[in-house]
């Protein structure tokens, strides 16, 4: 069984340091993974009580990353170098140039300091802009040719709130290395409302516990104003619904009088992050406006972004509607719940407005012509009936005998 050093102890103590916060007593769970270029550090769970004093906890949990030199993932990223302020840069780091402010020197004591920060952070689920995932990357350096630290890590809220939310496990400096960069990757996990916060590292000496260098804000800025969340913030957040388009064909008008007995809705709605289980309500109003339920559809599911969710209702108005101008409203309902997320109305949507409907039974359809009139029409117009010239030769032939009878007198 292993013996806890006295490093660990006063390590351990350092973590339960509080800041004084009118909030409920609460625990603080950490589940953490380092990783440096030369070790990777084994989990290490630490549970921690605040006093009365404390505010609300706020889970952190740690994912291992294979290696500080990897692939930089895709995401916001913010990286910037911190010359040490007593010692001319290695050759090797001389390529990148960002300044500090020269009147603040923080970020370093004589023998140690820090040369860079890169923070990236990643997942934004409800793409609100605040993110539960940061990878924080950090290189220092030291006169020493080696040397045995640990760090703190802290986030500031915008009241000035100071919650140290990490310990690290001691970690080897080797003078102005470009192998020690040292990685932690945090997952906010419970109660981190959203909201800009301030990232700053301590480095301490493992062997007296002597703080030994310090950066934040002022030193790197792209550690100031951190857009960040917890997990819970991210879900908890209010499923939405936005429309992406909305359309009406007019289908069937038998008579030919401008009045519709069959038309369809097509409907492309969206949710703000995640799915969506809903149903849809239609009504139809005439002029003045005594809404009438149309259709309430099946469940079906609206996700994120989805061009293939798409609803399509086909309608058919048999009787009671008599020709005229008509609107169509409609309700996308919680189908859980039962309330009403979205209500699309005629007068903000021209393809639900001034809909020219008639049912079914003012169709007036012209009466087909009987087949033996047709035929009989058909023959006449065409020529075929003899009748014509027989008559007019019997009247050739009746003047021809009159002429005749009149020349014998």
């Amino acid at each position: 069984m292993s013996t806890i050093s006295v490093n660990n102890i006063l390590k351990t103590l350092l973590l339960c340091a509080t800041v004084l916060i009118p909030q409920a007593l609460a625990s603080q769970t950490v589940v953490v993974t380092e990783t440096t270029p030369t070790q990777i550090t084994a989990k290490t769970k630490i549970a921690v009580k605040p006093n009365a004093e404390a505010k609300t906890a706020k889970s952190v949990s740690k994912v291992l990353s294979q290696s500080a030199n990897s692939a930089n993932k895709s995401g916001i990223e913010h990286k910037g170098l911190i010359p040490k302020a007593l010692e001319k840069q290695s050759a090797k780091k001389r390529s990148a140039n960002t300044q500090v402010n020269p009147a603040n020197k923080t970020a370093s004591n004589h023998d140690v300091w820090f040369y860079s920060v890169d923070i990236s952070l990643f997942d934004d689920p409800n793409h609100n802009g605040y993110f539960n995932h940061m990878v924080i990357d950090f290189d220092a350096d030291t006169h020493f040719d080696h040397m045995d630290v640990y760090a703190v890590l802290s986030l500031t809220d915008p009241n000035g709130i100071i919650t140290e939310y990490y310990v690290t496990d001691n970690f080897d400096l080797y003078g102005e290395s470009t192998s020690d960069t040292h990685q932690v990757d945090t997952i906010l996990t419970t109660n981190w409302m959203a909201d800009g916060y301030d990232l700053s590292i301590e480095l301490f000496d493992a062997y007296d516990h002597q703080s030994v260098a310090y950066v934040d804000k002022y030193d790197a800025p792209q550690m100031g104003y951190l857009t960040l969340e917890s997990v819970d913030y991210e879900y908890s957040a209010e499923q939405y619904l936005t429309l992406f388009s909305t359309s009406t064909w007019l289908e069937t008008d038998s008579d030919g009088d401008g009045f519709y007995h069959e038309f369809n809705i097509d409907l492309d709605i969206d949710v703000n992050y995640g799915s969506k289980d809903v149903y849809a309500e239609l009504y139809i109003s005439d002029d003045n406006y005594n809404w009438q339920p149309l259709y309430t559809s099946d469940h079906f599911i609206v996700n994120e972004n989805d061009a293939t969710d798409k609803k399509h209702w086909e309608f058919e108005l048999l009787s009671g509607h008599a020709p005229g101008t008509y609107y169509v409203k409609v309700l996308i309902v919680d189908a859980n719940s039962h309330h009403t997320m979205m209500e699309l109305l005629p007068e903000h949507h021209d393809s639900l407005y001034a809909l020219p409907l008639e049912d079914f039974s003012y169709e007036i359809i012209p009466t087909p012509v009987p087949t033996s009139t047709r035929t009989t029409s058909t023959v006449e117009s065409s020529g075929g009936n003899m009748g014509g010239p027989v008559v007019l030769l019997a009247m050739v032939l009746l003047a021809w005998a009159r002429r005749a009878r009149i020349t014998r007198k």
